[in-house]
Order: C-alpha cells, then sequence, then structure tokens
C-alpha cells in the first residue's frame, strides 16, 4: 500500500538510523517580498532532508513502544 511521509518524525529517523533520512548540506534559501524562494550562496548552511523511509522509522518505533510493555 502507498504510505505518506510524515515530515516531523524526519529528525528521529535521521538520529537513529541517517539512511533512512537522506540530506544533504546546502544554503538556506531566503523568503522575497513576493513570497518565492531565492538561493544565495552567502547564507547559513543547513542540512535538507529530502526523503524520508516512513515505513522503517514507524516499524523501529512500534517495535521499541512493545518492548517497553
Amino acid at each position: 500500500a502507498w504510505t505518506k511521509p510524515i515530515w516531523d518524525i524526519g529528525v528521529i529517523g535521521m538520529l537513529v538510523d541517517p539512511d533512512w533520512a537522506p540530506a544533504r548540506i546546502c544554503h538556506a534559501p531566503a523568503i522575497t517580498d513576493q513570497k518565492r524562494y531565492v538561493f544565495d550562496g552567502g547564507r547559513h548552511l543547513i542540512r535538507y532532508v529530502y526523503e524520508l523511509d516512513r515505513d522503517r522509522i514507524f516499524r523501529d518505533m512500534y517495535e521499541k513502544v512493545r518492548k517497553l510493555r
């Protein structure tokens, strides 16, 4: 079945296993007065997570919760 990523769990997935949340380092975008993103190579760096393995993250979480019982 098709699953949809829940981006709030990206940090957790990245901390548990970086392969679950592949990322790249890039310069932070800025927002213009026209509400558009612009990219400027002079801005600070951020870690941009571009994909999540939602199923593996949730599977790991549920296994850990089950062990707490």
